[in-house]
């Protein structure tokens, strides 16, 4: 999982790098700043996860970019997702929280879409409720490194867009199991620019 980690790591020094070689001629794809609001089906893949019916739900984000060059936005985004399934007589909630620091390339594929792709480093609160026969909840909870790539496809009109979003988020093992979270994302996304 550490190499996962520095693999990430070195990905978002590179897109940093690569703010110097963007032309300031450029226009600025998603404004100078942007905002969005995401509603996303989340997966987590882990087979534990996936044993206890909660590999799967809904997640919702809010993020925010500025911009260093006209295409390279340096931001984050901060997210909440909730699962709850039943495995034999056990019954399991998941709570995942991911905060995201990314930084993303943005172009015009036409005039009104815009194509963005990016990834970077999280630090994602995870907390596991068990609840055997019903009786009283337990749980065990942690903070989780870990890091993502994303790929971002907007219809950009009048200061607004709207699209579609796909991430994929590795994270470090949960405690001391061999239980991880990581998890893919597709969605929908609505925000503004400025």
């Amino acid at each position: 999982m550490i190499r996962t980690g520095m693999l990430f790591i070195v990905g978002f020094l590179v897109a940093l790098i690569g703010v110097s070689a963007v032309s300031a001629s450029e226009r600025y794809p998603l404004g100078r700043s942007n905002f969005a609001l995401k509603l996303d089906y989340i997966q987590f893949t882990d087979s534990v996860i996936k044993n206890l019916n909660t590999d799967s739900g809904t997640y919702f984000g809010i993020e925010g970019y500025g911009n260093v060059s006209p295409s390279v936005y340096l931001g984050g985004e901060i997210g909440w997702t909730y699962a709850d399934g039943r495995y034999q007589s056990i019954n399991t909630q998941i709570y995942h929280v991911p905060l995201e620091f990314n930084a993303k390339y943005a172009i015009e594929a036409s005039s009104n879409f815009v194509i963005a792709a990016g990834g970077g480093i999280s630090f994602n609160y995870t907390e596991a409720r068990f609840s055997p026969l019903g009786f009283v909840w337990g749980y065990s909870n942690a903070w989780l490194f870990g890091g993502q790539l994303f790929l971002d496809l907007s219809y950009v009109a009048d200061g607004w867009f709207i699209g579609l979003n796909g991430k994929y988020q590795a994270t470090e093992d949960f405690k001391s199991t061999d239980v991880d979270f990581n998890n893919w994302r597709v969605g929908i996304q609505v925000g503004g620019m400025y």
